[in-house]
C-alpha cells in the first residue's frame, strides 16, 4: 500500500522526467506539431474553409424564388452541371436540374417594384448550399428534387448571389461560416506560430554556441599566453644558468692553466771577468723536484764562454710571449 506522499513523489518524478524530455527534444516536438497542424489545415481546406470563404465571397442576399424548370437526367453527356450532388469528389452520372426566377426582398420592399413578379426576373440555378454538394443526411438529392422541382406556382425563400446572379442557394448561415473559417484557419495559425518559435529558438541556440566558442577561444588564448610567458621565463633562467656555468668553466680553466704553466728559474752565477751567465730551466710540472746538478766526471771542465756573452739553456722551448714575460720579471 502506497502512501499519499509516495504517490505524490512518483507523480512529481514523472512530471520532472517529462519536463526534461520536452526541454531536451523541444525543437523536435515543435516541428512535429507544426507538421501535424499543416496536414490538418490541408485536410480542412476543401471541407470547411472553402465553403466558408465562398459564403462570404458570393455576397448572398435573401430573395423569393419560383421554379421555372426542373429535370432529372442520366448520363455524362447530359450532366454538364447538377443542382445537387451526393459526394463532392464523385463523377457526375445522374443529375438534377432546377432553374428558378427570383425577386430580391430589398427590391420588393419598394413600391415601384411591387408590379414586378418573380417569374419575370433573371433565371438562376438552384443549389442546396454554396458548394452544391454534400453527404447524407445533410444533403439528400432525391429529397431536394422532390421538394423544389414542382414549385411552379409557389414561391419559397432562397438566397441569391449579388456577385454571380446565376447562383441561388437554399441554405446559408454566415455565423456558422465564420465559426468554421476560424476553426479551419486555427491549424494554419498554430503552424505559423510554431515555425516562428522554432526559428527564434534555433537563432538563440546558435548565439549561445557562438558565445561559448568565443569564451573558449579566449580561455585558450589566456592559457597559451601563460604557457608562452612561462616558457620564456624558463628559457631566460636556463640561459642565465648556462652563462654562469660558462663563466665558472672559463675562470676554472684560466686558473688551472696559470697553475700548470711551466716554472722558470733564473740562476745567476758568479760574474766572471768575461760577463754574466743566466740559466733558465723549464720543468714539466711546478711540483717536479729541482733538477740535480750533473754528476762530476773525470772529463775536463768546459771552457768558459767568451767574454761579454750570456748563455741561456732551456730544457723545453718556451713560447715567445712567456720569454718576454720572464725577461721583464727578471729585469
Amino acid at each position: 500500500m502506497t502512501s499519499p506522499g509516495g504517490g505524490c513523489s512518483s507523480q512529481c518524478n514523472c512530471g520532472q522526467r517529462l519536463q526534461r524530455y520536452l526541454s531536451r527534444h523541444e525543437l523536435g516536438v515543435c516541428s512535429l506539431l507544426a507538421g501535424t497542424s499543416f496536414v490538418v489545415f490541408m485536410a480542412l481546406l476543401p471541407l470547411v474553409i472553402d465553403p466558408s470563404i465562398l459564403t462570404f465571397v458570393l455576397n448572398l442576399e435573401p430573395a423569393s424564388c419560383l421554379t421555372v424548370y426542373s429535370a432529372a437526367l442520366i448520363g455524362t453527356t447530359n450532366c454538364t452541371w447538377t443542382s445537387c450532388q451526393e459526394g463532392c469528389t464523385v463523377d457526375i452520372f445522374r443529375c438534377w436540374h432546377v432553374n428558378v426566377s427570383y425577386l430580391l426582398q430589398s427590391n420588393a420592399a419598394h413600391p415601384s417594384m411591387a408590379h414586378l413578379l418573380p417569374y419575370n426576373q433573371v433565371q438562376a440555378r438552384l443549389y442546396p448550399n454554396v458548394l452544391g454538394c454534400g453527404y447524407p443526411p445533410d444533403v439528400d438529392c432525391a429529397h431536394f428534387y422532390r421538394t423544389y422541382a414542382d414549385r411552379y406556382h409557389e414561391t419559397f425563400p432562397c438566397y441569391v448571389s449579388l456577385s454571380d446572379p446565376t447562383v441561388a442557394v437554399i441554405y446559408a448561415n454566415w455565423y456558422q461560416a465564420g465559426v468554421n473559417l476560424c476553426i479551419g484557419l486555427s491549424p494554419l495559425v498554430i503552424c505559423l506560430l510554431l515555425g516562428v518559435y522554432i526559428s527564434l529558438r534555433m537563432r538563440c541556440q546558435r548565439r549561445q554556441r557562438l558565445r561559448l566558442a568565443r569564451s573558449k577561444d579566449g580561455s585558450d588564448a589566456l592559457i597559451d599566453t601563460d604557457s608562452d610567458n612561462q616558457k620564456h621565463f624558463l628559457d631566460r633562467r636556463k640561459q642565465s644558468w648556462l652563462n654562469a656555468f660558462r663563466q665558472d668553466r672559463i675562470s676554472a680553466s684560466s686558473s688551472s692553466s696559470s697553475s700548470s704553466s711551466p716554472s722558470c728559474t733564473t740562476s745567476s752565477a758568479a760574474s766572471s771577468p768575461g760577463g754574466t751567465r743566466i740559466q733558465l730551466h723549464q720543468n714539466a710540472s711546478p711540483f717536479a723536484p729541482p733538477s740535480s746538478p750533473p754528476p762530476s766526471s773525470a772529463s775536463p771542465p768546459a771552457s768558459p764562454p767568451p767574454s761579454n756573452v750570456t748563455s741561456v739553456t732551456a730544457a723545453v722551448p718556451l713560447s715567445p710571449q712567456l720569454l718576454v714575460n720572464r725577461a721583464a720579471a727578471a729585469t
